[in-house]
This record gives structure tokens, C-alpha cells and sequence, in this order.
């Protein structure tokens, strides 16, 4: 299952483009998507009793593609934030990969690292 959209945030801004893979085990979620609001992945565990135990998220600039320069109101020597979240269940099998795709400085990432001894 292939989904793909935009991601808006407040009074209609674009955020992101957004695809979603969902495995084919999976693919009964599609009639049930028009009516939920929350992530994809809540509703595979919820419709299929499974619980995601690990998201694998992997960022990195990246050159914008073609067709998504007019969805993200980018110019043509901008690049990207590319987001790749694949997530996993307890006996790691991928149950969704998705690919987000933010114009640079519409996203923030902010970490904090603490020692412990």
C-alpha cells in the first residue's frame, strides 16, 4: 500500500510531502484511513493487535525532486530535509517506511545528550 500527500500545519501551511509504505499484510487499513487522524502505524497496531517496538529514523539533506518543488514552494537550487522512518515490530518485522520531505528551515530537530555515570 503506496499513500502519499501533504502534511499541513497551522492556517493551511505546507509542512511537508509525506509517502507512506504500508506492508501488504497491512492493506486493510486503507477503509479505515478516511476517518482517522492520527498516524498510520496507530492504526495497524490498533486494527491488527500489533505494537511498534522500534522506529529506525534516519535524516539527511537531500536534493528536492522535481515534482515536489511547487507542493513545498521551494526554488530550484534549495534542498530538502529528508526524513526516513521505518518501523518495526517486537520480532522485527517492518510493518511501514515513510519518507518526509520538509523545505529547509520549515523544520526544527532539537536533541538533548546527557552523561551519566
Amino acid at each position: 500500500l503506496h499513500l502519499q500527500g501533504l502534511r499541513f500545519g497551522g492556517v493551511g501551511e505546507t509542512l511537508a510531502w509525506v509517502e507512506v509504505f504500508v506492508h501488504s499484510s497491512y492493506s486493510g487499513i486503507l477503509k479505515q484511513l478516511k476517518k482517522h487522524s492520527g498516524p498510520i502505524y496507530g492504526l495497524i497496531e490498533q486494527a491488527y493487535g500489533l505494537r511498534v517496538e522500534e522506529v529506525v529514523q534516519t535524516m539527511r539533506g537531500a536534493d528536492v525532486p522535481e515534482a515536489l518543488r511547487e507542493r513545498l514552494k521551494i526554488a530550484p537550487y534549495e534542498g530538502v530535509l529528508e526524513i526516513e522512518r521505518i518501523y518495526k515490530t517486537a520480532n522485527r518485522k517492518v510493518i511501514e517506511i515513510s519518507f518526509s520531505y520538509y523545505a529547509l528551515g520549515s523544520f526544527r530537530y532539537s536533541m538533548s545528550l546527557r552523561r551519566e555515570i
